[in-house]
């Protein structure tokens, strides 16, 4: 819970950043809300995406400039997700293993 409480902290701090200097990070961002995530502190990472979502609707070409970023990395990560999810499912089905599948089955609907 700490560890969400810092990360929405941090994020309130990206608030002044221009969407140039965030398209910079992103990545970065990315992962790092990724880990939170994972690590059960989903408040750090609702923060940091909320924080970019934020600065990508504003109408400047900075803000513009993130917005395809954002795209792009997501669609990256998208992408990635859905090609090991594949790899996994494709070994689940392969060792008729339903509980394996079920775990997997988020991939499809993400």
């Amino acid at each position: 819970r700490r560890l969400g409480l810092m990360a929405t902290h941090a994020a309130e701090a990206m608030a002044p950043l221009s969407g140039m200097e965030l398209a910079c990070y992103l990545e970065m961002l990315l992962d790092a809300g990724e880990e939170l995530g994972l690590v059960g502190a989903t408040g750090g990472r609702r923060a940091i995406v909320g924080a970019l979502l934020r600065a990508a609707c504003d109408d400047s070409p900075s803000a513009a400039t993130l917005r395809g970023e954002l795209f792009w990395a997501l669609e990256a990560r998208a992408r990635a997700a859905s090609a090991q999810a594949g790899s996994y499912t494709h070994a689940s089905v392969q060792s008729d293993s339903a509980c394996s599948m079920e775990s997997w089955a988020w991939a499809g609907v993400a």
